[in-house]
């Protein structure tokens, strides 16, 4: 998140309010008829939704709830990175470093530096190590057994600093690899709407739009839903499973990642209960007073 460019506006936006601002922003440009307002601050006994759709003289249409498909190991473990600091004066480089959401964030912060100072001593700098699955650890080119102990994958030097700057380690978690199945995004869709707290936000009478926005976590879902944007693989859509949308919700959003601005969301699909649809990814405004009316209403 921190190395997506947003306006100034937003960067100061807390992440979980982001995703959900930035799907409100997203649902709004394509959606010409209706004016996305915030609904739900927290902290009251009734569940509502995150926002409502506003049409011509105020008119209610509907509700609109953004929900996350993180995961919860991998959500905790990047709570735990957060709260450390990963600068290292014994470093004269800045690593890139892959390892296991199930890793003890403390040991590994407190191991790390000495580990990957032996690789710049030993001139392991060159790329990501290992560079190859399936190595074995007495294997040229394999990761150092010490760091593989504390459940680091990969490692990668990133940037040789000069006397006086301070190397930084890019801790992530590990993202998923291998076969995935074209309906995993679906999946992943699909128990998002049939969490019974996303339906009551949902279940508003009288309403015309009652639409439910999935952002996808790293995972198969995500790696799906991207490869479906793209041909020749966009010909697979149709043999997609649609959702089983309950009569409290209208339609679906799925959008995977949060990129630069001013296309956020980089690949989002639509679905109403009948078909798939590929939604061409809108341009925000880069205006700072237009972008500041917007949060006025969904903030």
């Amino acid at each position: 998140m921190s190395s997506t460019r947003l306006p100034a506006s937003l960067t100061a936006v807390p992440e979980a309010d982001l995703f959900e601002i930035v799907a409100a922003m997203v649902v709004e440009a394509l959606a010409s008829d209706a004016e996305i307002y915030r609904l739900d601050h927290g902290g009251g006994r009734t569940q509502l939704a995150d926002f409502r759709f506003e049409g011509a003289a105020g008119a209610d249409l509907g509700r609109l709830e953004v929900t996350t498909t993180t995961r919860t190991k991998r959500s905790s473990f990047i709570s735990e990175v957060g709260r450390r600091s990963w600068r290292f004066d014994s470093l004269s480089w800045s690593w890139a470093v892959q390892a296991r959401d199930s890793a003890r964030v403390s040991e590994l912060h407190a191991k790390i530096a000495p580990l990957l100072a032996q690789m710049e001593h030993d001139g392991l700098t060159g790329g990501w190590i290992p560079d190859q699955p399936g190595l074995e650890s007495t294997d040229p080119g394999a990761l150092p057994p010490a760091l593989a102990r504390l459940g680091v994958l990969s490692v990668s030097a990133a940037h040789h600093h000069v006397a006086g700057e301070t190397a930084l380690v890019s801790v992530h978690p590990q993202m998923s690899s291998g076969a995935f199945s074209r309906n995993a995004a679906a999946c992943e869709a699909q128990a998002a709407v049939d969490k019974s707290d996303n339906q009551a936000k949902l279940g508003v009478v009288g309403v015309v739009r009652s639409e439910l926005f999935v952002w996808l976590d790293v995972g198969h879902g995500q790696a799906a839903l991207a490869t479906l944007a793209k041909p020749p693989f966009d010909s697979a859509l149709a043999e997609v499973p649609v959702l089983d949308l309950p009569a409290c919700i209208t339609a679906v959003w799925v959008a995977a990642g949060l990129d630069d601005w001013p296309r956020p969301a980089p690949v989002i699909f639509r679905c109403d209960g009948h078909s798939w649809q590929n939604v061409n990814p809108p341009v925000l405004d880069y205006d700072q007073d237009r972008i500041e009316a917007m949060l006025a209403r969904l903030r």
